[in-house]
């Protein structure tokens, strides 16, 4: 991750997005925070992203994930470890305790090496396409083969559904 970091610089989370206060408790491995480490992984839960909003609010393979100056954790969003949330789900903020992160996003295992990746992340989103792509690229350097699920250009914000088939390079 260090030739993304080398790029771009952290921010604090977009505060207006945040809805209570157990939105900023810092989860911990206790919680499923785990580390993003080189490909192959093993240990995880597998799945694909949804393709529709009924999909995506029952998903119970999608992991978030923050990049941190000094490291990338991630998490199921929706777990039993996490139930204890007011929001009953893992956020961003969950992952870096409301502190400054650069960027953050979804993403499915298809394997342990094979990954899906969207950046969509209310609090700290990638600021263009560009972005999203060094980040495809900081995790193809991980050793996963990626697809991401892009870049709505009209909304100028990461696609957070599937939309048809995707290569993984």
């Amino acid at each position: 991750m260090d030739e993304y970091r080398s790029k771009y610089t952290e921010r604090g989370p977009d505060s207006s997005r945040i809805k209570n206060k157990d939105e900023c408790f810092l989860l911990s491995e206790e919680h499923g925070v785990v580390q993003i480490k080189i490909a192959p992984i093993s240990d995880l839960v597998c799945g694909m992203p949804p393709q529709d909003l009924s999909e995506r609010n029952s998903d119970r393979a999608k992991f978030i994930w923050v990049i941190q100056k000094d490291s990338s954790p991630r998490i199921l969003e929706k777990s039993g470890k996490v139930e204890f949330l007011e929001s009953k789900r893992a956020t961003h903020t969950n992952l870096t305790g409301g502190k400054k992160a650069y960027c953050g996003g979804e993403i499915w295992f298809q394997s342990e090496d094979t990954i899906y990746i969207s950046g969509a992340s209310g609090r700290y989103p990638p600021r263009d396409s560009q972005e999203l792509e060094d980040i495809c690229d900081a995790f193809r350097r991980l050793g996963y083969k990626v697809a991401s699920l892009g870049w709505d250009s009209d909304r100028n914000w990461p696609y957070s559904l599937a939309r048809g088939e995707y290569v993984h390079t």
